[in-house]
């Protein structure tokens, strides 16, 4: 099992690819078998679709979208300003954010832990989001009935199989600029 270093490359995978794969810049990858290694992609503007399994760490770069339907057995680490669509994918370790990362969450998305969430107050620029379908949540005030203090987490529950938990982060710090209706 090594790894495999890539350069201004675009990477379809329906099998199965033992060891650990970095990607330097442009870079787009498509999941749809299994990778037993993590993930690394070092440059901008990169896009992943997981709709497989990675048992790893996958790392994102700066500006990356990432659209994952599929597994994720380990963390999922940030660059800043990136996109996510969790909307019905997992992620069974930490998802560790940035900065001016928005989270796109919709349906039923499961269960995820976020750490170092930037929220508004402390970050007025890039401060993150989280964008959840209007069907969802229509507004603050009515966010704002899911969510708790839990210890130092903060928890928001649309029912019992989706939640959200912001760790380190308090209650009171959130405010409407960390979130989307749309």
């Amino acid at each position: 099992m090594g790894t495999i270093s890539l350069d201004n490359a675009a990477v379809t995978n329906s099998g199965l690819i033992h060891g650990n794969i970095v990607f330097a810049t442009l870079a787009a990858l498509a999941n749809d078998g299994t990778i037993a290694g993590s993930v690394t992609f070092n440059g901008t503007a990169d896009t992943v679709t997981n709709n497989g399994t990675i048992h790893g760490v996958v790392t994102l770069g700066e500006d990356d979208t990432f659209v994952n339907t599929g597994a994720i057995h380990g963390n999922l680490v940030l660059g800043v300003s990136d996109f996510l669509n969790m909307s019905t994918g997992t992620v069974a370790g930490e998802i560790v954010a940035s900065t001016s990362d928005t989270f796109d969450f919709s349906g039923q998305f499961g269960h995820y832990q976020i750490a170092d969430f930037a929220v508004y107050a402390t970050h007025h620029t890039g401060y993150d989001v989280i964008d959840f379908a209007n069907d969802e949540f229509t507004s603050y005030t009515g966010l704002q009935t899911h969510m708790a203090q839990v210890g130092k987490d903060v928890v928001i529950t649309l029912d019992a199989t989706d939640d959200i938990v912001l760790i380190g982060t308090k209650l009171t710090q959130l405010a409407t600029h960390d979130f989307l209706f749309t």
